[in-house]
């Protein structure tokens, strides 16, 4: 390919980002599609998911204070419901 059919690849390629693009904000915005879309949890997940400062005391209560990678984890996982 010669140097202009390259430039003009290139240029229409963007073109067809830059509509695919528009398009979707446009839907967006005409509430078309949803803007972001998560799992809702379960009740059962709700009911398992603690606070923070129940955890944190949870945490001091078993030891886990002494480093900060395991801490950090066992806030995360018990956060999560997955520490009883």
């Amino acid at each position: 390919m010669g140097e202009e059919t390259t430039r003009a690849a290139v240029k229409d390629l963007y073109a067809s980002y830059v509509a695919r693009d528009f398009a979707r904000v446009a839907a967006l915005l005409a509430g078309k599609i949803p803007e972001l879309s998560l799992a809702k949890p379960t009740a059962r997940q709700t009911a398992q998911a603690q606070s923070y400062d129940k955890c944190e005391a949870l945490a001091e209560e078993r030891g886990s204070v002494t480093d900060q990678n395991t801490h950090s984890h066992f806030i995360v996982s018990c956060m999560a419901g997955r520490v009883r």
